[in-house]
């Protein structure tokens, strides 16, 4: 039996194809694609640059989460660390335990290279999502 309608569908070819195109899901990386990004991380030179990689890779925070961080959100000790995350995704917080080696290991230089001065941003500041390109 066809379908009933009100009114009659209007004329033309019909809606067309979306405005927006939905954008393919983040997929994740597979055990090769770890491995070169890891090894990626390890080469950079600022220490700056290699917390960076390994908090986004270790912690699975967002970038936006990353770029609001301060020195301070990252509190560490001899074996364990976490990341205070005071704005997430919903106006969330959180706190995600550091208990990988490396991404301490990281967080360490890069925080002592701050405390020198090097290779960072101006103290009082956050990174932007620009700085992390």
């Amino acid at each position: 039996m066809p379908a009933k309608f009100l009114y009659p569908p209007p004329p033309g070819p019909g809606p067309g194809p979306p405005r927006h195109p939905a954008q393919a899901r983040p997929q994740a990386l597979d055990a090769r694609e770890q491995k070169r990004f890891l090894r990626a991380v390890e080469t950079r030179r600022l220490a700056r640059d290699r917390a960076i990689g390994c908090l986004l890779f270790y912690s699975g925070l967002r970038v936006a989460e990353l770029v609001a961080l301060d020195a301070a959100d990252v509190p560490l000790s001899a074996r364990k660390g976490k990341v205070v995350v005071r704005n997430g995704k919903g106006e969330t917080s959180r706190e995600v335990p550091l208990l990988d080696a490396t991404v301490r290991e990281a967080v360490k230089d890069w925080k002592s290279d701050a405390a020198r001065g090097r290779g960072t941003r101006p103290p009082g500041t956050r990174w932007t999502w620009r700085s992390l390109r």
